[in-house]
Order: C-alpha cells, then sequence, then structure tokens
C-alpha cells in the first residue's frame, strides 16, 4: 500500500513491496532510473531486482514495453525490448536464484541472479501472454 500524500503515477509500490529487503537494497538506485524512464501514463505491471550487464538491475514489464535497467556508473545501461510476437523468453533457475532471457531478431539480453525467483516467473508469464 502506498502511503497517503506518495505519487505513485506508475504504481511502482505495490510491486516494489514484494522485493525483500536485500533485493530492494541492491535495486534501489535502478529503481530510481527506472521510475524516471518511465512515460507520464506507462504502469509497470511486473517487476524484478537482478543482474544486467554485471551491475545491480531491475527488469521491469509496463503496459507500453519491457525496461532492463542497470545502475552502471555515470551512464546505466537501459535496454527496452519490445514487445512482438517473435520475443522469445527463456527461463533458468536454480535453488536460489533465476534468469531471465528475452530474445528479438536473434539478440538476446539477460537479467540474473533474481534472487524473488516467483516474480521472475510472474514476469516471463506476463511477458508471454502479453506478446501471443
Amino acid at each position: 500500500m502506498v502511503p497517503q500524500g506518495v505519487a505513485d503515477p506508475h504504481q511502482m509500490a505495490p510491486l516494489v513491496a514484494q522485493l525483500s529487503a536485500t533485493s530492494l537494497r541492491a535495486g534501489r538506485v535502478a529503481l530510481g532510473i527506472l521510475s524516471a524512464l518511465l512515460r507520464p501514463d506507462e504502469v509497470v505491471i511486473a517487476l524484478v531486482q537482478g543482474q544486467y550487464q554485471n551491475q545491480p538491475a531491475v527488469g521491469a514489464l509496463t503496459s507500453e514495453r519491457l525496461l532492463l535497467v542497470n545502475e552502471h556508473e555515470w551512464q546505466p545501461d537501459v535496454r527496452e525490448v519490445p514487445l512482438t510476437p517473435t520475443l522469445v523468453v527463456q527461463g533458468l533457475q536454480d535453488e536460489r536464484t533465476a534468469s531471465l532471457t528475452f530474445i528479438t531478431e536473434g539478440v538476446g539480453v539477460t537479467i540474473s541472479a533474481v534472487a524473488e525467483r516467483p516474480l521472475a516467473h510472474d514476469l516471463a508469464r506476463l511477458v508471454r501472454e502479453r506478446i501471443a
């Protein structure tokens, strides 16, 4: 629940609340960058925290697109993945973490070391539903 008086135009707060304290701490900078990149009417539907390009990162499915954002110092790496029928979503997991790879036009991008595996499953499922 968003505290009264806090602006949350992209409806991120309920999704951020699902992150563990460790993931929230690791992803705080990337979450801030993500929130600045969102368009005025864009809503976040699913969110994970992990590693992208060997940096702490977040992956977000929004009402318009899929974004991977890390906290690379001075110039964050931002990857927008178009939600097209040709997008392939692959997931891997072990007993502690999950990784999601998104392949489009022969190029794959991966968010790895996602501690909240159920959130990774949800993100993958929602992307697959969206492109079906």
